[in-house]
Order: structure tokens, then C-alpha cells, then sequence
């Protein structure tokens, strides 16, 4: 069994409103029964054992919690940007296969869902990335407003991780670099594909398949969407609103 490393991106700052709700600073260590989000996505990486190595990229303070400090094996400092961030990261971490990036803000993702993702992962893959089907995200979490993509063959939503390959990694980091910058945006997310494709995806012609191909064609690179992966994957925490729904989501329906 082949084991990745994995590079957790921990440079987030909550907008004001989302300090006042949360009483933090920096995203990675608003708390979440007890512990700061980053101490649960560091367990759940340690829990799944096809990751090795974690490096984390954020700011000196993250190191000074006692529920983070000393939990991964490198800790870069946070550059200017969050691309910045990502190279330093890989940079650091020197991967020889393949690696997981993945964000501080999603307490809820365990070590088995990442191991479930990424034993799907097809072997010719330079990149991955998970989904589901809006539908059974809904069903975990009931009234969530987390925003889905409507394509020809179904309702889906996306998770807050991608894999690459290590070596074609130089081939994607201009790509990756942009799909960051967008990622907050659906039709900016659209618009990478091409007018072409975003126009499709508006009237709901494009499918899964498609915006599969589509990637792999531009990339130059084999890109596979992972279908059905567990639901907990579609969360992260931007707003006062995720984080209240959270909140009242764990006392409902957590076990």
C-alpha cells in the first residue's frame, strides 16, 4: 500500500463577523468540541493510513496551541498568499508520489472517508478530486445552504481537498494556483474550463464526464473527479451562518 503525504493549508483569517461569532482569530483555530478545527483535521490524518507525512502551512500561532503544536511533521510559515502558501508548502514537504492538499476549516472529515477517497483514486490519475451527489450530502446535512453544480447527469457538490502527483505537480501548479484564486466562485471556477464549458454548465448540458475531460484536455494530464465520497467532504467554514450551522447540526445529528 502506497502512502501520500499530506499539505494542510492553515493561512485562513476569519472576516469580522465570523471572529465575533467564534471568538478567533485565524480559522484553523476556531473551536469545535473543545478543539481547534486544525486539531481535528491533524487526527483525522493521522488516523488514515494511507498518509504519511503532514505538513502544515499557516501562521506562527498556530504553533503556539497546545492542541496543535508538535502534531505535524513540518511547519512552514505562511507567506503573502495562499499560493504562496501552496508552493512553500510543497517545497517543503519534497514528495516523491503522490499528496493530498487540503484546508484547516473542516473539523468532521475522518481518517476513514480520506483513506475511502483515496484507495478510488484510478492509478493513471495526475490529479483528483472528490464528490457527491447533492442529494446525499443533504441527507447528512439537513438545511445546509452549501451551494451545488448542476450538470446534465445530476445535482453534485464538491469537496475542500484535491490529490496530485508529485511529478506533474511543476505541469498543474500554474492551474492550481488559479483554481485557488477561484474557489470561492462558482462561475469563476466555470470560466477555467473555457467560455465554452461555462456556457454548457449554465444551461445544464455538461456533464460529470465532460467537465472530467475537459480538465484532462487543458491540463495535458489525466484529471479524475472521485465519485461518492462521504458528505463531510462539502464542508468548510467561511461565514458566522456555517459556523452557527454547524453548531447546531453536531447537537442535533453528532453522535
Amino acid at each position: 500500500m502506497t502512502q501520500l503525504d499530506a499539505l494542510v493549508l492553515a493561512g485562513g483569517r476569519c472576516s469580522d463577523e465570523l471572529q465575533a461569532v467564534t471568538g478567533c482569530r485565524h480559522r484553523a483555530l476556531i473551536p469545535y468540541k473543545d478543539l481547534p478545527f486544525l486539531a481535528h483535521g491533524l487526527s483525522s490524518l493521522r488516523n488514515c493510513n494511507r498518509v504519511a507525512r503532514i505538513a502544515v502551512v499557516g501562521p506562527n500561532a498556530l504553533t503556539d496551541h497546545p492542541a496543535v503544536a508538535g502534531k505535524a511533521d513540518i511547519f512552514v510559515e505562511e507567506q503573502d498568499t495562499i499560493e504562496a502558501n501552496l508552493l512553500a508548502g510543497v517545497a517543503a514537504l519534497r514528495s516523491e508520489n503522490r499528496f493530498i492538499i487540503t484546508a484547516s476549516d473542516n473539523p468532521l472529515v475522518t481518517g476513514s472517508a480520506m483513506a475511502d477517497f483515496i484507495d478510488r483514486i484510478p492509478k493513471d490519475a495526475a490529479a483528483a478530486y472528490p464528490y457527491l451527489r447533492y442529494s446525499e450530502f443533504l441527507k447528512r446535512f439537513p438545511g445546509a445552504d452549501n451551494i451545488p453544480v448542476h450538470l446534465s447527469d445530476g445535482t453534485f457538490i464538491g469537496g475542500n481537498c484535491v490529490v496530485i502527483e508529485a511529478k506533474h505537480f511543476s505541469d498543474l501548479e500554474r492551474t492550481v494556483s488559479h483554481v485557488l484564486s477561484a474557489r470561492k466562485s462558482l462561475l469563476r471556477m466555470a470560466l477555467l474550463l473555457g467560455p465554452y464549458f461555462a456556457i454548457r454548465l449554465q444551461l445544464k448540458r455538461a456533464s460529470s464526464r465532460d467537465a472530467e475531460r475537459r480538465a484532462s484536455k487543458i491540463l495535458g494530464l489525466p484529471f479524475h473527479l472521485v465519485p461518492d465520497c462521504d458528505p463531510t467532504f462539502a464542508i468548510d467554514i467561511d461565514e458566522p451562518s456555517d459556523f452557527q450551522y454547524l453548531c447546531e447540526w453536531t447537537e442535533k445529528f453528532a453522535t
